[in-house]
């Protein structure tokens, strides 16, 4: 089956965990800008009395 040592795994061992820091921080700004033109459509929607 299979003819490898024990330490032969996939690459990734407990200590090589990969945390997606970079994606996660993309994702919050991306959120924010969301966020953000949201309120300003708003101001300006309530600045013109619709």
């Amino acid at each position: 089956m299979n003819d490898l040592p024990p330490e032969a795994g996939d690459g990734l061992s407990a200590e090589e965990e990969h945390h997606p820091r970079g994606t996660f921080l993309l994702l919050m700004l991306f959120l924010l800008l969301i966020v953000i033109y949201w309120g300003w459509t708003y101001v300006i929607l309530l600045e013109r009395g619709v």
